[in-house]
């Protein structure tokens, strides 16, 4: 294997297996924080829904009690007290058991049911459950559970008996009585039984109400939660019994197995777990749950709970697509690091090779043959020196009578090639160093990516807050400042073979400096320096690719941030003749002014600070204005701070060119 495949396989290999262990370790973390996430987003579903259902049940209270209040239904019942002043308890215990058996055998035609339905209050009842779509049916009693009016037909005239009536009338101290879910015989339908006391003017209790809430009207805010294409929401009793749950009859399926809702019901509170769906064998889902809190529901051991179900493989299916889309990514990543590396590998190679080839042909006699190199460093000396020494052994050579010095000199020759061959293998070695350095800069970053996102993940920053935002930021830069190189040598590559593309259009440079402000502004914080704007109003617009010149501003604000360590950087713009003018100043380390010539040439890297780059950033900026017929140039007081210039043409000029 020879050296360039070496440098390149190192690179590579290198570069994956750092990309592997942090791909492995996101898809671990990011996979819980999103579990955690969404079950904590739907517990708040939930609990916002419980809150509906509370809601909905404090309304239907207060529309009974309002029922109740009018003075017609209190005349109604107080005449009904009245009848029982002059009779002892025994004789109202007979009339009411001999009317409760009439009752019951008793048709809606029957004189006796008339008797009560067909009364003005009875009337006005009926047309409440009409008009409140909530209310089943509604009847009042009067003091001793007899029955006064009704909507319709009772299944009893009798209510005194009713566990309901006794909680409501409390022994005439009166309290709204709520009982659980059931199904009530006289309206037909699964109902919330809801009694209230009856208060005259004076708010003596004289009767109960009892009025039937149909609990499609509960179900109403649970019907209305629909997540993705599996979520859905269910209501619970306290046995875990299904109350609501779309395509199941109520009170005859579990929603839990034993185990997972022994759990809930032991916590009592709100929350989130994967299991099993019991309903529906082998599916994985996530339930969230909540707790209804309504006092008078919690009094009488009624423990309902809204859950919200949603398949697993539905909940994770964003993440499975960001990790393929963050797999292809990496694998064109790794096709350019390819690339890359076997471009640099050859800068390398080829000068070594040059050599080599050198001291075959001297080795075989031709010391004619020049090896030209210009790279600027110790190789390009070597082969100087080289060529010099071959030059001195044609000169001895020539001379017949300097023959033995002549072979002595080939000796010489001979040990300056073993020194050049070993001189070879420490030029190798020098690139091989650059290769260790490379994928060391390559570990450096990845590994501070690793490091941020573990103390995210962690969870040693709690909830995903600012500083969670500010150690995922601390990635994402890293990742750019790879990214960034990358850019740099394929956009340097194109301007150089002439390849790039400018897209003009008609933009504002007000608009694209805001732009580039809001995004990269928090970066001169994370510092501690003020990035300032200083626009001027009423800019004309002008034809100019908005992403080239967003590309220049980036690069010169994130030098301005690179090489300013206090103060900060102030970005203006202006307008003269036809030209438009942008200008990034900061208070940094400043230029010194032999260095001003030199700064926008390719690779050109100041020596004045420890800061590096890859040297191509200003050229390239160069390149995007002079592409729009424009100019840019520098204006530094070393010690003290920077600014960049470049100006734009107003009108097309292009055509002109």
């Amino acid at each position: 294997m020879n050296i360039r495949s070496k440098i390149t396989g190192i690179l590579v290999v290198s570069s994956l297996i750092l990309i592997a262990i942090g791909v492995g370790v996101g898809y671990f973390w990011g996979f819980d924080l999103l579990r955690n996430t969404i079950g904590e987003n739907q517990t708040k579903i939930a609990k916002l829904t419980t809150g509906a259902i509370e809601r909905i049940i404090n309304e239907e209270i207060a529309d009974i009690e309002l029922y109740i209040s009018h003075s017609l239904r209190i005349e109604e019942v107080e005449k009904a007290n009245a009848t029982y002043e002059k009779r002892d308890r025994d004789s109202i215990n007979q009339y009411f058991t001999q009317i409760d058996k009439e009752w019951a055998l008793a048709t809606e035609n029957n004189p006796l049911i008339k008797e009560y339905l067909d009364t003005l209050a009875s009337k006005r009842l009926r047309a409440i459950v009409g008009m409140d779509t909530g209310i089943s049916e509604i009847f009042l009693t009067d003091k001793f559970g007899g029955l006064v009016a009704s909507s319709g037909k009772t299944s009893d005239f009798y209510q005194a008996d009713e566990k309901w009536w006794q909680e409501a009338f409390a022994g005439g101290q009166g309290k709204v009585s709520i009982q659980d879910i059931e199904f009530d015989e006289s309206s037909k339908v699964l109902s919330l039984p809801i009694a209230s006391p009856i208060r005259n003017h004076l708010g003596k209790v004289i009767g109960v109400c009892k009025a039937v809430l149909d609990v499609n009207r509960l179900f109403e805010p649970l019907e209305a939660v629909r997540i993705g294409k599996t979520g859905h929401s269910s209501l619970l009793d306290g046995k875990g019994y299904v109350l609501f749950h779309e395509g199941i009859k109520p009170l005859r399926e579990k929603l839990f197995g034993e185990k997972d809702f022994k759990k809930l019901k032991d916590t009592k509170k709100d929350g989130w777990i994967v299991t099993q769906s019991f309903l529906e064998p082998g599916v994985q889902q996530l339930i969230s749950y909540a707790l209804v809190e309504y006092p008078m529901l919690l009094q009488k051991g009624m423990y309902w709970r809204v859950c919200i179900a949603q398949e697993a493989k539905e909940v994770f299916l964003p993440l499975k697509r960001l990790m393929g889309q963050l797999l292809a990514l990496i694998l064109v990543l790794l096709a350019v690091l390819l690339v890359l590396a076997y471009i640099f590998s050859g800068i390398f190679v080829k000068p070594i090779k040059r050599l080599q080839e050198g001291v075959e042909r001297i080795g075989d006699g031709d010391l004619d043959y020049q090896v030209k190199i210009k790279t600027g460093d110790e190789i390009e000396e070597f082969a100087d020196s080289f060529n010099n020494m071959v030059g001195n052994l044609k000169k001895t050579t020539t001379s017949i009578n300097s023959l033995n010095k002549e072979i002595e000199n080939r000796e010489k020759v001979e040990m300056a090639l073993v020194v050049a061959k070993r001189e070879i293998a420490e030029a190798a070695e020098i690139k091989t160093k650059f290769a260790s350095i490379a994928s060391h800069e390559v570990r450096g970053a990845l590994a501070n990516v690793y490091e941020s996102l573990k103390l995210v993940l962690d969870g040693l920053t709690g909830k995903l807050n600012d500083k969670q935002r500010h150690f995922l930021n601390m990635a994402k830069e890293e990742l750019s400042r790879i990214n960034r190189l990358t850019s740099d040598i394929l956009d340097f590559q194109k301007f150089v073979s002439g390849k790039m593309k400018f897209n003009f259009q008609k933009n504002n440079i007000n608009t694209a400096v805001k732009e580039i402000h809001k995004t990269i502004h928090s970066l001169a914080e994370q510092k501690g320096l003020y990035f300032k704007l200083n626009l001027k109003k009423d800019m004309p617009d002008s034809e100019f690719d908005k992403d080239k010149i967003i590309q220049v501003l980036v690069n010169l604000i994130n030098n301005a941030v690179k090489f300013t360590k206090k103060g900060g950087i102030t970005l203006s713009t202006a307008s003269e003749g036809n030209f438009i003018q942008v200008t990034v100043q900061d208070t940094g380390y400043g230029i010194k002014k032999e260095d001003l010539p030199e700064l926008f040439k390719t690779f050109m890297q100041l020596k004045t600070t420890k800061e590096k780059g890859t040297g191509l950033g200003l050229s390239i900026c160069k390149e995007i204005t002079d592409g729009h017929k424009g100019k840019i140039w520098a204006e530094s007081d070393f010690g003290k701070g920077s600014a960049f210039h470049f100006i734009l043409p107003v009108k097309e000029r292009r055509s002109a060119a």
